[in-house]
């Protein structure tokens, strides 16, 4: 009786094994055609076609080989002694050498958590890391993701990218609570930007830090605008301080509306050497302080967070006290990587400026690249000093300087020209004067200074907002006719009241090639009203624009007629091929007409290798709508003899308008006329365009 017992629980056992080698092929054939499958998929969204709904469904289908429940499982004895039912502790392959072929060798595996499914035959991971490598992880939703987390698809991952997704009901805790049973243990970017944590997220967080799973290899941490809030900021100082930040070199904490308390918590942990290896530090948009600043400042230069080399503190409440704080731990050698300083939006004065000017002066910063002091109310005289301690040549591999918004008029552009002049930036490829109130008289001090020495590394000018005026835009237009950026690529002339004929001389130079480079140019609400789209269509037409990318003529006053005629010039794939972008918002535009015009000229190109435009018409206006800039002063107007027939036309035009507006309705015959009259812009539109191409670059 034993022994035919014996020989039953043998048969049992060799009857169970071959089950399970056949479940095992069929799987094997299972997984060739889902792999197929996802091919395929990843073929056609190399296509350019939709197909994330058919690389889910393949990504479905492969995790649907991967689980199920344990009550529809053949349960098969592999002990003829312990006689221990696999069923309930499931199979798993011993993953081999080969990524293309699965070992039929099967142990058993430990009963699945309360988080994740339960594994049927789960596939090895350099398998799984061949099949996820055919589409994007963005294309997949948060909670299948999650799914794939559940079932060790992910352990290959060394970067997670899940910013600004959206989970709903838990499922921040739930993706912290993957990452705590080690869900991916050779992650080394975990990018949560926009990712609604909360606190409890933060808290799950917390303990996934605390467990070792994220400390072990983590080197960017972000987790910008994610809600947590000062309750959320202090746990994870406190996770900070437990040792969770040992490898940690980038943290962004930035838009998370801490208060001073939780700042100076986190600040407190990270100068006690919670983040040794720290390099970049990003905690803007919270209320951080002077205190805390000088706190950080302290641990700088103390050599606690000495090889910090990107600081961005910006709108964080700090003032002039915090600068002078930071600027000593810079002296005294807490700067000497430093490559990027962002103060933006703060309250820096001149005298913070000031500061910073005795540190630049000293040699603290000398691999200093980005200088970001944009809207902290520094005025001329902070803008002095500084332009004249980097006049030195003491930061030689500056090339952003951002001083938008701090009201530095003549004296700070004429302190800038100084700088460019001098020569001792001569990386310098991104200048941001926006804002300024510079007017003509400041803007001729820049043109002066880029005509008499140029800049052909400067790759972006931002003089947006300054009032300008036409003054200003032709001698701007004579810098760029004497080469000084020739290799500008990115031009903002917004809100400068140039008018029509300002940009006329714009339009003039960038049609005689002196900027062939430009890809993004920005002429809004800039009152150029018919005659000077004529002036961008002439240019259009000369080749002018071949490389623009994106063009903003918002907020000018075109009208219904004559953006007719220039749709179809702005988007012909033969004068502007790379195209990508048009904002013609608050052009008068009517709705249903410019739509159609757009979706038919959308239609053309298409077809051809440039690719479709995409054309902003929303907000109609039904008046031309003429915006003041918020610095501009009285109107100065540059008349010249060869634009005055033209502009006394327009005039008599707007009149005539006006006046037919006051009449009462008029019989049929008289309606008839004035659709023929309200006809005439459309070809007066061309004829301009005609005489601006005759004319452009005549003195």
């Amino acid at each position: 009786m034993k022994t035919r017992r014996f020989s039953t629980l043998q048969a049992g056992e060799a009857a169970g094994v071959e089950n399970c080698e056949a479940g095992a092929g069929a799987a094997r054939e299972k997984l060739a055609v889902v792999t197929a499958g996802l091919a395929n998929a990843t073929t056609r969204v190399g296509a350019g076609g939709a197909a994330t709904a058919t690389t889910a469904t393949a990504v479905a289908a492969a995790a649907s080989l991967s689980t199920g429940s344990p009550r529809h499982r053949k349960t098969a004895r592999l002990s003829s002694t312990t006689q221990t039912p696999v069923g309930r502790a499931g199979l798993s392959f011993v993953a081999s050498s080969s990524s293309s072929s699965l070992s039929s060798t099967i142990t058993p595996s430990t009963p699945p958590s309360a988080h994740q499914a339960s594994p049927r035959f789960p596939l090895p991971s350099e398998l799984w890391a061949q099949i996820l490598s055919f589409f994007s992880l963005r294309e997949l939703p948060v909670m299948t993701l999650l799914d794939l987390m559940g079932i060790n698809a992910c352990t290959h991952l060394r970067k997670l990218d899940l910013s600004n997704r959206q989970t709903g009901g838990g499922g921040a805790r739930v993706l912290m609570e993957r990452l705590r049973e080690g869900a991916c243990p050779e992650m080394e970017q975990l990018d949560l930007t926009g990712f609604e944590l909360g606190v409890t997220g933060v808290e799950a967080l917390g303990r996934a830090m605390h467990a070792g799973c994220l400390a072990a290899r983590v080197r960017v941490l972000r987790l910008k605008r994610t809600g947590m809030g000062s309750r959320g900021m202090r746990l994870l100082a406190k996770a900070f301080g437990a040792g969770g930040g040992k490898r940690v070199e980038v943290l962004d904490v930035e838009g998370n509306n801490a208060d001073a308390g939780a700042m100076g918590l986190l600040v407190t942990a990270l100068v006690g050497g919670a983040c040794p290896r720290l390099r970049e530090l990003v905690m803007g948009r919270n209320s951080v302080g002077d205190g805390v600043l000088a706190r950080l400042a302290g641990g700088m230069e103390g050599g606690m967070i000495g090889r910090l080399k990107v600081l961005r503190v910006a709108e964080a409440g700090v003032s002039t006290e915090g600068v002078r704080s930071l600027a000593r731990a810079l002296c005294v050698g807490g700067g000497g990587v430093l490559e990027c300083l962002d103060l933006s939006d703060n309250h820096l004065y001149p005298q913070g400026a000031e500061a910073m000017a005795v540190a630049v002066a000293q040699g603290a910063m000398p691999g200093l690249r980005r200088l970001v002091l944009s809207r902290n109310r520094i005025y001329g005289d902070g803008t002095a000093a500084l332009m004249e301690a980097l006049g030195q040549g003491q930061c030689p591999l500056l090339s952003v300087l951002d001083l938008r918004g701090n009201k530095i008029g003549a004296k700070g552009a004429a302190s800038v020209g100084g700088l460019l002049t001098a020569g001792t930036c001569p990386k310098l490829r991104e200048l941001d004067v926006g804002g300024n109130y510079l007017y003509a008289e400041g803007v001729a001090l820049l043109a002066s200074a880029l005509a008499q020495r140029p800049q052909p590394e400067l790759r972006t000018l931002d003089v947006e907002d300054n009032a300008m005026t036409a003054e200003g835009a032709f001698l701007l237009s004579e810098a760029m006719r004497r080469g000084a950026v020739v290799g500008l690529e990115v031009l903002n002339l917004g809100r400068n009241g140039i008018g029509g004929e300002g940009v006329g001389f714009v339009m003039a130079a960038l049609a005689e090639g002196w900027c062939p480079r430009v890809r993004k140019l920005s002429l809004r609400s800039n009152e150029l009203g018919v005659f000077g789209f004529a002036h961008v269509a002439a240019c259009v037409q000369q080749g002018g624009m071949k490389r623009v990318e994106s063009l903003d003529v918002a907020v000018n006053g075109l009208g219904e007629e004559p953006g007719v005629v220039f749709l179809p010039i702005v988007m012909s794939s033969e004068w502007m091929p790379v195209l990508r972008e048009v904002d013609m918002t608050f052009n008068g535009l009517e709705g249903d007409r410019a739509r159609n015009q757009v979706g038919t000229l959308q239609a053309g190109r298409e077809g051809r290798k440039e690719g479709g435009v995409v054309v902003r018409l929303a907000r109609k206006s039904a008046v031309p709508i003429f915006r003041r800039t918020q610095s501009a002063p009285a109107a100065i107007v540059v008349h010249h003899h060869h634009h005055q027939h033209h502009h006394h036309h327009h005039q008599q035009q707007q009149q005539q308008q006006q006046q037919v507006q006051a009449v009462p309705p008029p019989p049929v015959q008289q309606q008839q006329q004035q659709q023929q009259h309200q006809q005439q812009p459309h070809a007066a539109f061309w004829e301009m365009i005609a005489a601006v191409g005759n004319n452009q670059g005549q003195p």
